[in-house]
């Protein structure tokens, strides 16, 4: 686990890449269950999502070029050589490098099928491109984490992979509903349909990719330690236990909107005239921004995990 202004910098930028990744996915997705909507809101929201995935799109990149930068520093640092030639050496002759490389590729096919959804919303074509490209980049992270000793190509490199997707279309999509805005009092009833569309088709997202979580995590952690009595005194299982702690709360966050605020407010939706009711509007936007903050904190327990050894590891 690094030290120093250094070590945090790099945990920071890890944080940036993977609220890149959950920024694009949850802004693909949206877009997605927008695809076939007529209705004015819908078209409004789907230019919020085009923003958001944009905005991920930089993010991510601008993230990954500091990543190679700073291992380059740590790099040049240590052996006393330019940071030129330092980050040369890491990308032509390192596993690290080569996988930087496999990764910024896949970032840059899937960016640009990102940056050109156009008004009319994601089509079939950028949506394969995009989940090409963003499948070479989620394995290229999953290579270098600590499932990949046991080989790139490995049953615990595609655990891995599912895991992280999971975790950032989970993360994205609660990411993007944070900023969505229902149709208001009175609007047509073609807007609060799509509204509808769109609410249960974000609820049954995030709940598939908890299950997901949940069962690729168990195995993770099983896997990756000889007991599970040797978490309790290391780092990285006081770590482990904060991470699911908050995913454990988020959880909750998310349960409690989809069967205690979403079935009356889905009942005024689907009325004639858009009647929501101003309580569960505001119950959905609290959880939904609480929940949003406390994923971003999973994102940080992640980062800081994934640069810490398991006890078995050491």
């Amino acid at each position: 686990m690094p030290d120093g202004l250094l070590g945090y910098l790099q945990y920071g930028d890890t944080v940036a890449i993977n609220f890149a990744l959950a920024l694009v996915l949850g802004g693909l997705a949206s877009d997605i269950w927008l695809a076939p909507n007529a209705s004015a809101w819908g078209q409004r929201m789907a230019q919020k999502a085009s923003t958001i995935r944009r905005a991920g799109f930089v993010l991510g990149l601008l993230a990954l070029v500091a990543a190679i930068g700073l291992q380059a520093f740590s790099m040049s640092d240590g052996a006393d050589m330019p940071l030129g030639t330092a980050a040369w050496t890491l990308l032509r002759e390192t596993h690290l490098g080569h996988a930087w490389i496999a990764g910024l590729v896949g970032w840059l096919v899937a960016g640009t099928a990102v940056w050109i959804v156009g008004k009319r919303g994601v089509q079939w074509r950028q949506s394969l491109i995009a989940a090409a490209g963003l499948t070479v980049f989620v394995w290229s992270r999953s290579i270098v984490s600590h499932a990949g000793s046991r080989g790139d190509w490995s049953l615990f490199v595609a655990v891995d992979w599912i895991h992280l997707v999971l975790v950032s279309v989970w993360v994205g999509i609660v990411l993007v509903s944070a900023f969505v805005t229902l149709p208001a009092k009175l609007s047509p009833q073609i807007d609060g349909l799509a509204s509808v569309r769109w609410v249960e088709s974000l609820s049954t997202t995030a709940t598939v990719a908890l299950m997901g979580i949940a069962i690729t995590g168990v195995f993770k952690t099983w896997t990756s330690v000889s007991s599970i009595a040797s978490l309790w005194p290391s780092e990285y299982g006081l770590l482990l236990a904060v991470k699911v702690s908050l995913v454990a709360v988020a959880a909750a966050l998310g349960g409690y909107n989809r069967f205690r605020v979403l079935p009356p407010l889905l009942r005024d939706l689907q009325s004639v005239e858009t009647q929501a009711q101003a309580h569960w509007r505001v119950h959905l936007v609290r959880a939904v921004r609480i929940e949003a903050v406390v994923l971003i904190l999973v994102l940080v327990a992640a980062a800081v995990l994934s640069g810490t050894e398991p006890p078995d590891m050491g």
